[in-house]
């Protein structure tokens, strides 16, 4: 049996409302000045780093990739001071692939240890926390729906 899910509502980013249009809910995030400069679908965390909101690609390593922070996935960096990142449960992902390595759809999608990036495969060494953010659709594509539990 396929995987099936409702369509996502979309919230746009110029405020107008609502529609079951789209692929996912997001919303603009206001960065504080540092400009986001990572490739769409990089995981994406929001800390302050010498006192600025800074958007940073987030990875399961818990000294660098800033797991605690994880935001969500860039969408659209047209205006890199003020991106807009999916953010939201539901929301469709086509997310940066640790490695190139294929979704496995039905699988938990975490946290890869490379920053940025996502793997069906939870982390394991020590100094990675396990951050679950969603799961498989198919071999490029998630559905965003983090568990915000981490171990580790």
């Amino acid at each position: 049996m396929p995987i099936q899910y409702a369509p996502p509502i979309y919230i746009s980013s110029s405020g107008s409302g609502v529609s079951g249009e789209g692929v996912g809910a997001f919303f603009p995030v206001d960065g504080g000045g540092a400009p986001v400069v990572e490739p769409l679908g990089t995981a994406i965390a929001l800390v302050v780093l010498a006192g600025v909101k800074t958007f940073v690609p987030c990875g399961a390593v818990s000294v660098s990739g800033y797991p605690a922070c994880f935001l969500g996935f860039l969408h659209n960096s047209s205006n890199p001071l003020n991106p807009v990142i999916y953010t939201l449960r539901g929301a469709t992902i086509t997310p940066r692939l640790e490695g190139g390595v294929p979704l496995v759809p039905r699988s938990d999608v975490y946290l890869s240890a490379t920053p940025g990036f996502v793997t069906c495969t939870p982390p394991t060494a020590v100094g990675q926390v396990v951050l679950r953010v969603g799961f498989a659709v198919d071999a490029t594509t998630m559905i965003l729906n983090t568990d915000l539990r981490i171990e580790g």
